[in-house]
């Protein structure tokens, strides 16, 4: 892909105001005063609230009136359950349930604003220079990338049709989102803490919706991770004669 020639006037960022306001016009209305939605919103809402008003094995398996979900993982509905426990007093069993799906929206959206402002500002992202300057600095090309990139987050259909609801597959979309940054960071900075942070995003993935997309990632990251230092290796190493 040829880079491009992009003057600094066209990327100016969108107001950090304006985009928390997009977001919380996107998240909130599907929330708050609703019944939970037909199906596996319903579905899962009761195991949350069978885990927050049972026994410790209810929070172990997760179930509804004794029969098991055992396609899904524990986490999304430890996560409801905690809701539940911390502001079903206050706001109802249901909107502490969402409380989480709230939390687990706006970790999606930060990771990918983060990973596009991250790819975005690398050197070998960036448009050509232009003759008498005036290019974009890479922060702000960076911004920009990330501002487009949130927006067509929020713009995607099944975004749309699952972010409302108080699903497993709602924490899975958010937690890839946040891999996807940390394994930016970390090829940025191939340090313990962010290799610790990808774990546990991997580990969340695990405990979301079982093990065999964390243990294909796990491997597409190793691959990637060789070939990266494969290359910074060959750079080293060849002189111009």
């Amino acid at each position: 892909m040829k880079p491009v020639r992009l003057a600094a006037a066209a990327t100016l960022a969108l107001p950090r105001w304006a985009l928390y306001a997009l977001g919380l016009l996107y998240i909130l209305p599907g929330l708050i005063g609703r019944e939970p939605w037909k199906n596996d919103d319903a579905a899962s809402f009761g195991v949350m609230w069978t885990m927050a008003h049972g026994g410790w094995q209810d929070w172990l398996w997760p179930n509804i009136a004794g029969l098991a979900v055992p396609d899904e993982g524990p986490l999304a509905f430890w996560l409801g359950a905690l809701g539940i426990k911390l502001f079903g007093a206050l706001a109802g069993d249901v909107f502490g349930a969402r409380v989480a799906t709230i939390g687990i929206f706006a970790l999606g959206a930060l990771s990918v604003w983060y990973t596009a402002f991250n790819l975005g500002r690398r050197g070998d992202a960036q448009p050509l220079r232009l003759a008498f300057g005036g290019q974009p600095e890479p922060d702000d090309f960076g911004r920009t990338l990330a501002d487009a990139a949130v927006l067509i987050y929020l713009g995607c259909l099944g975004l749309l049709k699952h972010s409302h609801e108080t699903t497993a597959e709602t924490l899975q979309v958010s937690l890839l989102a946040y891999l996807l940054y940390r394994s930016v960071r970390y090829v940025e900075l191939p340090s313990l803490r962010n290799a610790g942070l990808a774990g546990l995003a991997l580990g969340g993935l695990i405990l979301t919706r079982g093990l065999a997309t964390p243990a294909a990632l796990t491997l597409a990251l190793f691959l990637c991770t060789r070939q990266q230092r494969r290359a910074e290796v060959a750079r080293r190493c060849w002189r111009p004669a």
